[in-house]
């Protein structure tokens, strides 16, 4: 096994900030990042009640609003 299939390079493509009442509510903003092969996007960072950064994937919208 290689290095890079144990330890895959992490890539930040793009970073946008939340706004102010987002950061107020722990959303720091938003990424776009490589991960090894794999391209994420709209991956959000949160600051967590106890002070931890966080990711998370926010669930995917139907054309009528739906999670």
């Amino acid at each position: 096994m290689s290095r890079e299939e144990v330890h895959p390079r992490v890539r930040v493509c793009a970073w946008t900030s939340g706004t102010d009442d987002d950061r107020r509510q722990g959303l720091l903003g938003y990424v776009a990042l490589e991960f090894g092969p794999l391209a994420l996007d709209g991956v959000t960072v949160r600051k967590t009640a106890v002070g931890r950064l966080a990711l998370s994937f926010p669930s995917r919208t139907d054309r009528a609003g739906r999670r």
